[in-house]
């Protein structure tokens, strides 16, 4: 495949937002800013993904999934009270998915230090952070609000790109 082949595809690339994803606007008017299209459509996995319009034959629509949390406290519910349903999210990722999971207004800095409200141990959600990237193979990115529609944008793009290229 060549590049122009690679980009043309790129080009076609629209953005999915799941129906139930709130607090989103600034990722939507980054995309809007950079005139990426994307839809707001039910997914059974994730918060974020693509479909290629034009190139359906390619089978990689909603391939590539990003789950998307607000902050630390968001996932700190999610590995306790949210623990059993959070499990099922990155288990129903089939093997010819990948998943991402962003976490906004984070750093390892304020994961290791404990700078959030929850009172779960700074040690456990570390624990919990790495176990389930390592258990269900996906990778974890913290991010800025600022820079989120930015970074997912990319991941989503670099992804297909691979995937195209039959890295992945």
């Amino acid at each position: 495949m060549t590049d122009k082949n690679l980009d043309d595809i790129i080009r076609d690339m629209v953005m999915i937002s799941d129906t139930r994803e709130q607090k989103n606007k600034h990722i939507l008017d980054y995309l809007d800013s950079i005139n990426v299209p994307y839809i707001t459509q039910k997914l059974d996995t994730g918060d974020y993904s693509f479909i290629l319009p034009h190139y359906p034959h390619l089978n990689l629509d909603r391939k590539v999934l990003i789950e998307k949390k607000n902050s630390l406290d968001e996932i700190c519910g999610n590995f306790t009270k949210g623990r059993e349903r959070f499990a099922r999210e990155f288990e129903r990722v089939s093997d010819d998915e990948s998943m991402h999971l962003v976490i906004e207004q984070a750093t390892w800095k304020k994961l290791l230090g404990g700078s959030y409200r929850s009172k779960l141990p700074a040690k456990s959600l570390m624990a919990s952070v790495l176990s389930y990237s390592i258990r269900y193979d996906f990778k974890t990115w913290f991010v800025q609000p600022t820079e989120c529609g930015e970074l997912m944008y990319n991941i989503l793009k670099y992804e297909l790109r691979e995937r195209l290229k039959g890295n992945t």
